[in-house]
């Protein structure tokens, strides 16, 4: 009986801040490097666009799978290009893709840069929720 306790209590506890502010922040020149760099017409929407899913979201891994996205889009995410996704309690969140990693099997993979939550269409910055300044 304790260890189905233990079980679910464990994975609701990895899923706590699943789509929050990431645990591991990157440094502030590659957000800098980022912001400056981001594309602004090129946005992908995370929920519209069902071939790009995180593959490891604290570390900022994403990736698309090549073969289904190629039937919907003439496009691929590239560097620069800003995904917009949803966070906890309605919120939505920017990050902008900084490298290129490898395809593996048939998934090309980026590394991704968190830029801050977007709030009545500005862009908002900080290293957590209580220093948050608007940037745009």
């Amino acid at each position: 009986m304790l260890l189905p306790i233990l079980w679910y209590s464990a994975a609701a506890l990895r899923n706590w801040s699943r789509y929050d502010i990431p645990k591991f922040m990157p440094r502030d020149e590659i957000v800098a490097w980022s912001m400056v760099m981001m594309s602004s017409i090129r946005h992908w929407d995370y929920e519209r666009t069902p071939s790009i899913v995180f593959e490891n979201y604290d570390l900022g891994i994403l990736s698309c799978d090549v073969e289904e996205h190629d039937k919907d889009y003439d496009i691929f995410p590239q560097v620069t290009d800003v995904i917009i996704y949803p966070g906890k309690w309605g919120r939505q969140y920017a990050t902008v893709i900084h490298q290129k990693l490898r395809t593996i099997s048939g998934r090309q993979r980026y590394a991704i840069t968190f830029i801050g939550e977007i709030k009545n269409g500005k862009l908002y910055r900080g290293r957590n929720v209580n220093s948050y300044k608007a940037i745009s």
